[in-house]
Formats: C-alpha cells, sequence, structure tokens
C-alpha cells in the first residue's frame, strides 16, 4: 500500500511539474505593426484632380526608398500623379497619415480611397500590373505599360 502511494505522489507530482513547464514557453517575439491608411486628403497632395494618386513616403537616407523612386519615376502617364513625400520636407504628411516605415508606396484614386498599398521597394512588373489592373491605365489607350 505505501508503494502505491509513492507511485501516486511521484505521478502526481510529475503532472504538476510538467504543468508548470508547460505554461512557461517563452513568448512570441513581436514583429513591428504598421499600417497604411485606407483614405486620404487628396487637397494634402500635389495634383488633387488627377484620376489617380501613386504616393511614395520615402526618407532621404533610405537605400530601399532610393530603389522604389527609381521605380515609381518611370511611370508617366497623363492620369497619374506620382509624388514622393520624404520625411525629411513631408513630416507633416507622414504624421498625418501614421507612416512609420519608409519606403511605402500608396496608389489613390480620385476620391482619395487608397486602393493599392505596398511597403518596401515594390517590384517594377507588380507597379505595371498594378496600373493595368486597376483600369489607371485604361486598355483601350493602347498604352502598354512596361517599366
Amino acid at each position: 500500500m505505501t508503494t502505491l502511494i509513492i507511485v501516486v505522489a511521484v505521478v502526481a507530482l510529475a503532472s504538476a511539474v510538467a504543468a508548470v513547464v508547460a505554461r512557461r514557453k517563452p513568448d512570441v517575439p513581436t514583429a513591428p505593426q504598421f499600417a497604411v491608411p485606407q483614405q486620404l486628403d487628396r487637397n494634402d497632395f500635389e495634383a488633387p484632380n488627377k484620376p489617380w494618386l501613386l504616393l511614395l513616403f520615402s526618407s532621404e537616407t533610405c537605400l530601399s526608398c532610393r530603389d522604389a523612386r527609381e521605380t515609381l519615376g518611370l511611370v508617366d502617364f497623363d492620369q497619374i500623379h506620382v509624388q514622393d513625400v520624404a520625411v525629411e520636407t513631408g513630416k507633416a504628411l507622414h504624421s498625418r497619415y501614421a507612416i512609420n516605415a519608409v519606403p511605402t508606396v500608396i496608389l489613390a484614386d480620385n476620391e482619395g480611397v487608397v486602393s493599392w498599398s505596398y511597403l518596401g521597394a515594390p517590384p517594377r512588373d507588380a507597379i505595371a500590373e498594378l496600373l493595368q489592373d486597376l483600369g489607371a491605365v485604361p486598355p483601350e489607350s493602347g498604352t502598354a505599360v512596361d517599366l
């Protein structure tokens, strides 16, 4: 009988230790969360009457921003206004729209509704495909998007 009590006590103690160890899992590393606005006030930016606004929120010291600036510099269509908002000169806009990661690329329609966004330097083919998919460059215009 004593042996049975000792075995039950050891099993209970082992179960309690296992339960405590299982609860002591390390915390999952946190990842930064970056939000992109869903609506812009087009009057905050240049050319508010153009049908599309392609924004680059950037920094002059950011290497990825240079790549994004180069890619977006190739976008040259009448329907699209491209604007670079560097934090050094446009800090108020970065704050207003809570942009805390650069580069951030945003495409907004004529009402300021954000149709697409990208955190980081977007690949050229992604921008070309985006502009055609959203109708920013209508297929009937005969203009091919080749960046």
